[in-house]
């Protein structure tokens, strides 16, 4: 596996479409990597949503979330799980 050294925080990251765990959160590297299609809204709520979100946590997001958090994992931490922006964990646990 590559590696490299970013300025910012001059450790390690991999070179596999994922970046580094503060870029990360700039944006959705899944999306950065072209296998994400971006936000989507939610038919059943009308929450705006990441689809790659929804799509990795498939086939019961909220079930996942729940179990997640169970665990005592927090929104952050459970993005940094799936490599997914904690905004996107945060949307798909947001009420109507």
């Amino acid at each position: 596996m590559k590696t490299n050294t970013t300025a910012r925080a001059n450790r390690p990251t991999r070179r596999l479409g994922l970046i580094g765990r503060r870029a990360a959160e700039v944006d959705c590297p899944w999306k950065a990597a072209g296998l994400c299609r971006g936000l989507s809204l939610s038919e059943d709520d009308g929450r705006m949503i990441c689809t790659c979100a929804v799509e990795l946590m498939a086939p019961s997001p909220d079930r996942v979330l729940e179990t997640f958090t169970d665990l005592g994992l927090s929104d952050e931490q459970i993005g940094r799980y799936f490599h997914i922006p904690t905004r996107c964990v945060t949307a798909l646990r947001r009420p109507v």
